[in-house]
């Protein structure tokens, strides 16, 4: 099958790849906060457990952000397609064993593995649609990819709450299943790899090599140093309000946020009227707005204020991720595009992994209010710097191109 922009495609065809697509997200990501509802109970489960419950989250979301750096170059020398299924494969696989795990170090080593293999989806599957979907669908299809990310912190979460259990074992052996099938489905679905597409060691090699130019580039190198805000100050709230005494039901909590972001879809129609820079800032003026009227609602003790804050940042958050692909897709080249969003993704999880060490190591030394006030910082000082960013170069928010 050749490239789908060279290539009559029906509007089905694209469709079911899209959604396809994100679904894979939405399971792939998901794992990274599928353990959060099964902390309490780990401990039970498994008793020569001597490191700490939130391991099993970070241990998956360090490797998974190192993943990202080996996957991204790998797919712009070898393909996105081969890279994408053969992530599929190895992680249904990987499940499993995650699910067997029969002691603590098992469980912590898989988890592990099992991170650094699912970060061959993400910049694969972006790049993909990047290069491969027709531009008339493209923003869409990036947006669909991104509400996935956003979606799988409160998703992952349901899934392990409605089936009711205390360990990995059912949703493990169940997403494995789902990962094979997602991969025979996709391996039909998608277009063969370009011919172009070079498989010699040098090609790998420089695919690597091009990394610190990427990441240290004038047009990127502030958008990777707001990336890493991104996740880490969402997931760091959300831990914030699972550690709280609020009086609602975990399910009812994470539910609630997922209309908000569905505010991803109105990112490409905003970004062709103002660029994705100009989204960009103020989806982080935004933020900051959010995270001062949930720290308001603590220090009040206004449950429902706080509450409606957590569905305004998440609302924000939904803006962030897809204009932040939309700059990255934008300034890279076309063979580096893979290699740029690989470090884009690898910024965003490795604020997502150190939320809940971070979140947990300050809730023991400082109040709830003081930590939300960090929080509030944090995106205040990424809008002054995007802000500064557009006044210093005029020209930095016409970052889409036709």
């Amino acid at each position: 099958m050749t490239d789908l922009t060279h290539h009559t495609q029906s509007f089905f065809h694209i469709l079911g790849t899209a959604l396809l697509l994100a679904l894979g997200g939405l399971s792939v990501v998901g794992q990274l906060y599928l353990p959060l509802p099964l902390l309490s109970s780990l401990k039970t489960v498994y008793p020569d457990m001597v490191y700490p419950e939130a391991w099993t989250v970070s241990a998956f979301g360090l490797m998974y952000a190192v993943g990202f750096l080996f996957f991204g170059p790998l797919s712009d020398a070898f393909g996105r397609k081969r890279v994408l299924l053969t992530s599929l494969f190895l992680l249904a696989f990987i499940s499993l064993m995650v699910a067997w795990a029969e002691d603590a170090v098992l469980l912590l080593l898989a988890r592990a593995f099992q991170g650094f293999v699912a970060a061959g989806f993400p910049p694969a599957a972006l790049a993909y649609i990047s290069a491969s979907f027709p531009e008339r669908y493209r923003s869409a299809a990036v947006s669909a990819m991104a509400f996935s990310f956003l979606s799988a912190v409160a998703l992952a979460q349901v899934f392990v709450l409605l089936l009711a259990t205390q360990d990995f074992r059912l949703p493990e052996m169940l997403l494995a299943v789902f990962y094979a099938v997602l991969g025979v489905s996709l391996w039909r679905l998608l277009a063969a790899d370009s011919s172009r597409q070079k498989r010699e060691p040098y090609a790998v090699f420089s695919a690597f090599k091009s990394l610190p130019n990427i990441l240290l580039s004038r047009s990127l190198s502030i958008y990777y140093m707001v990336s890493v805000t991104v996740l880490l100050v969402f997931v760091g709230f959300y831990l914030l309000l699972a550690q709280s005494d609020i009086e609602w039901s975990a399910l009812a909590l994470r539910l609630w946020t997922l209309p908000f972001l569905l505010s991803c879809f109105a990112v490409p129609k905003a970004a062709s009227r103002w660029g994705h820079h100009r989204v960009l800032v103020g989806a982080f003026l935004f933020g900051s707005v959010a995270l001062g009227m949930a720290w308001a609602g603590y220090a009040l003790s206004v449950v429902v204020l706080t509450v409606f804050a957590l569905c305004l940042l998440s609302s924000a958050v939904a803006l962030m991720v897809p204009a932040l692909i939309g700059v990255m897709a934008a300034h890279s080249e076309h063979e580096r595009r893979g290699s740029a969003v690989a470090l884009y993704t690898f910024v965003l999880f490795c604020g997502a992994s150190i939320a809940p060490l971070g979140v947990s190591w300050l809730l023991h030394h400082m109040a709830a209010t003081l930590i939300l006030m960090i929080l509030t910082a944090i995106f205040c000082t990424c809008f002054f710097m995007l802000w500064s960013w557009q006044n210093h170069d005029s020209k930095a928010f016409l970052t889409h191109r036709r």
